[in-house]
């Protein structure tokens, strides 16, 4: 799996977490602190991943592990 499969597999993980905690985009960057819309959306759009930082607060906020978010 190359760079782009994998950043767009994280994405659609963290889509389908948050989709199943029937959260908008905007209802999970208001749950973390120093996001933006935007970021979520690169992130969930596989044009970009999330850091360490964020992918501990993501699995945290969305009841989730972080080795689900990368595996």
């Amino acid at each position: 799996m190359n760079m782009n499969e994998f950043k767009k597999e994280v994405g659609k993980r963290i889509v389908e977490c948050r989709k199943n905690k029937n959260l908008k985009q905007k209802d999970l960057c208001d749950l973390i602190e120093g996001s933006t819309i935007q970021m979520i959306s690169n992130w969930e759009k596989g044009h970009a991943c999330p850091s360490p930082f964020y992918l501990c607060i993501l699995a945290k906020t969305l009841d989730t592990s972080v080795d689900y978010l990368l595996t």
